[in-house]
């Protein structure tokens, strides 16, 4: 059986202003590097790095600009590789 894990990431400026965004409030920089010590915290590396560490089995897609069409094009292409 065949796992595939699709890491999403993208830089610290997108990530804080999507999450400005999407809970309509202004935040400092220290307090979001907050939020993703909590994540950092709830595994997130170590997925990253399980991910970097197994390049045919998992796939790192960066979103530079909130282009979705761009990140379900990029899924699309994983997802064909193993077909």
């Amino acid at each position: 059986m065949n796992i595939t894990v699709i890491f999403i990431g993208s830089h610290f400026n997108l990530q804080k202003a999507n999450y400005e965004n999407r809970e309509q409030k202004q935040i400092t920089d220290e307090e979001f590097l907050g939020l993703i010590n909590i994540d950092k915290e709830m595994g997130l590396d170590k997925i990253k790095s399980f991910v970097l560490a197994n390049p045919d089995h998992c796939k790192i897609i960066h979103n530079y600009k909130n282009d979705s069409d761009y990140l379900v094009n990029e899924v699309k292409k994983v997802i064909q590789s193993y077909n």
